[in-house]
């Protein structure tokens, strides 16, 4: 099941987007509060990225090396952190009502959840040592932060205007059928 949510994850992201934003009645304050999160998941995922590279936009869980710099160095996801804030804050940006919002990130957990696990039994295939003991990388590979790995995170940065373009149309939209 994490390998089919791993290929479809933008699609799964996409359906629930969808879902709340029809159910969203967002205001400008709202988007106010909510571009905080969104810096802290960008900043996040782009730290992330410099490490990890192409790989995080995969279909397929892969991997050339196990990474354990930067913010892998804390926690094993960090990406998934990222994509938490993003979340967050445009279930803020539309001021989704409390328990479609709690549907949404409890969804989100349990999807990444299950990611996580299949990523992790990959990892443990690919570069756990033959005694089982530690985890190891195959060849001289370096594990250095990387400016141009960053720029893959242009797709983000775009797929969060959109976001919020949307999500200003809706507000006036809203305002428009008040007025009548």
């Amino acid at each position: 099941m994490g390998n089919f949510l791993y290929r479809y994850r933008g699609v799964v992201g996409f359906i629930a987007f969808v879902v709340v934003y029809l159910m969203a009645h967002p205001e400008y304050k709202s988007i106010l509060l909510s571009i905080p999160l969104i810096v802290i998941g960008l900043v996040i995922r782009s730290w992330a990225i410099g490490y990890i590279g192409r790989h995080s936009r995969s279909k397929e869980i892969c991997a050339r090396i196990y990474i354990t710099a930067g913010p892998y160095r804390f926690i094993k996801h960090p990406l998934y952190i990222g994509n938490f804030f993003l979340v967050l804050g445009v279930l803020i940006a539309m001021s989704a009502q409390f328990i479609i919002s709690a549907i949404v990130l409890l969804l989100f957990g349990l999807e990444y959840f299950l990611i996580s696990k299949s990523e992790e039994k990959y990892l443990h295939n690919k570069f756990m040592n033959k005694d089982n003991t530690q985890y190891c990388n195959e060849g001289t590979l370096q594990q250095k932060f990387k400016w141009k790995n960053v720029l893959i995170e242009f797709n983000t940065i775009v797929t969060i205007i959109f976001i919020y373009g949307f999500i200003i149309i809706k507000i006036h939209w809203w305002e428009l059928l008040k007025i009548k």
